[in-house]
Protein backbone atom coordinates (compact mmCIF):
# COMPACT_ATOMS: atom_id res chain seq x y z
CA UNK A 1 0.00 0.00 0.00
CA UNK A 2 1.34 3.42 -0.58
CA UNK A 3 0.71 6.58 1.88
CA UNK A 4 0.62 10.30 1.99
CA UNK A 5 3.74 10.19 3.80
CA UNK A 6 5.45 8.67 0.96
CA UNK A 7 5.70 5.35 2.30
CA UNK A 8 5.31 2.02 0.69
CA UNK A 9 4.43 -0.33 2.66
CA UNK A 10 3.43 -4.43 2.44
CA UNK A 11 0.79 -5.54 4.53
CA UNK A 12 0.95 -9.71 5.78
CA UNK A 13 -2.51 -10.37 5.87
CA UNK A 14 -1.90 -13.76 8.23
CA UNK A 15 -0.40 -11.81 11.29
CA UNK A 16 -2.18 -8.54 10.46
CA UNK A 17 1.28 -6.35 10.07
CA UNK A 18 2.92 -4.34 8.18
CA UNK A 19 6.18 -3.57 7.06
CA UNK A 20 7.85 -0.59 5.57
CA UNK A 21 9.04 -1.19 2.20
CA UNK A 22 10.56 2.07 1.07
CA UNK A 23 9.91 6.06 0.67
CA UNK A 24 8.75 7.86 -1.81
CA UNK A 25 10.13 12.17 -2.21
CA UNK A 26 13.49 11.68 -0.68
CA UNK A 27 16.33 13.41 -2.13
CA UNK A 28 19.83 11.83 -2.48
CA UNK A 29 20.87 12.57 0.91
CA UNK A 30 18.03 11.04 2.10
CA UNK A 31 15.98 13.28 3.48
CA UNK A 32 12.33 14.07 2.17
CA UNK A 33 11.10 16.58 -0.25
CA UNK A 34 8.53 18.84 0.48
CA UNK A 35 5.21 17.19 1.85
CA UNK A 36 3.20 17.87 -1.41
CA UNK A 37 5.58 15.96 -3.79
CA UNK A 38 6.17 12.85 -1.44
CA UNK A 39 2.68 11.10 -1.40
CA UNK A 40 2.57 7.94 -2.98
CA UNK A 41 -0.83 7.79 -5.54
CA UNK A 42 -0.67 4.22 -6.07
CA UNK A 43 1.11 0.87 -5.74
CA UNK A 44 0.73 -2.64 -7.13
CA UNK A 45 2.11 -6.52 -6.53
CA UNK A 46 3.38 -7.49 -9.50
CA UNK A 47 3.78 -11.42 -9.46
CA UNK A 48 6.68 -11.47 -12.53
CA UNK A 49 8.05 -15.27 -13.03
CA UNK A 50 5.02 -16.39 -10.88
CA UNK A 51 6.97 -14.59 -7.47
CA UNK A 52 5.39 -12.06 -5.09
CA UNK A 53 8.25 -10.51 -4.54
CA UNK A 54 8.30 -7.28 -6.28
CA UNK A 55 6.31 -4.46 -5.22
CA UNK A 56 6.21 -1.40 -7.84
CA UNK A 57 5.23 2.28 -6.69
CA UNK A 58 4.46 5.21 -8.72
CA UNK A 59 3.58 8.58 -7.01
CA UNK A 60 3.07 12.40 -7.04
CA UNK A 61 7.28 13.16 -6.58
CA UNK A 62 6.73 11.64 -10.70
CA UNK A 63 8.74 8.70 -9.87
CA UNK A 64 8.41 4.99 -10.75
CA UNK A 65 10.17 2.44 -8.18
CA UNK A 66 10.24 -1.86 -8.35
CA UNK A 67 10.96 -3.03 -5.05
CA UNK A 68 12.31 -6.69 -4.62
CA UNK A 69 11.06 -7.28 -0.61
CA UNK A 70 13.81 -9.95 -0.42
CA UNK A 71 16.38 -7.60 -0.99
CA UNK A 72 17.30 -5.23 1.94
CA UNK A 73 20.58 -3.74 3.84
CA UNK A 74 20.22 -3.22 7.58
CA UNK A 75 16.43 -3.56 7.29
CA UNK A 76 16.29 -0.89 4.49
CA UNK A 77 14.89 -2.06 0.72
CA UNK A 78 16.52 0.15 -1.88
CA UNK A 79 14.06 0.19 -5.23
CA UNK A 80 15.90 -2.42 -7.79
CA UNK A 81 14.79 -0.01 -10.86
CA UNK A 82 13.50 3.83 -10.91
CA UNK A 83 12.03 5.62 -13.80
CA UNK A 84 11.47 9.03 -13.97
CA UNK A 85 7.69 10.56 -15.40
CA UNK A 86 6.52 12.93 -17.62
CA UNK A 87 4.52 13.75 -13.94
CA UNK A 88 3.07 13.05 -10.73
CA UNK A 89 1.31 9.38 -10.67
CA UNK A 90 -2.35 8.95 -10.40
CA UNK A 91 -3.08 5.30 -11.28
CA UNK A 92 -1.28 2.17 -11.96
CA UNK A 93 -2.16 -1.29 -12.88
CA UNK A 94 -0.23 -4.65 -13.63
CA UNK A 95 -0.96 -7.25 -16.60
CA UNK A 96 -2.18 -9.96 -15.22
CA UNK A 97 0.70 -12.39 -15.60
CA UNK A 98 2.68 -9.05 -14.10
CA UNK A 99 5.31 -8.85 -17.09
CA UNK A 100 3.16 -5.11 -17.71
CA UNK A 101 3.12 -2.23 -15.81
CA UNK A 102 1.08 1.37 -16.96
CA UNK A 103 1.11 4.67 -14.55
CA UNK A 104 -1.32 7.44 -15.20
CA UNK A 105 0.66 10.52 -15.29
Amino acid sequence: TGGIDGSVRQFDIETSTASLIGMHGANSSGSSSDDVNKKVACSALSAIHDSSSLIASAGWDAKFHLWDVRCSTNNKHQPVITLDLPGKAFGMDTSLDGSKVVVAT
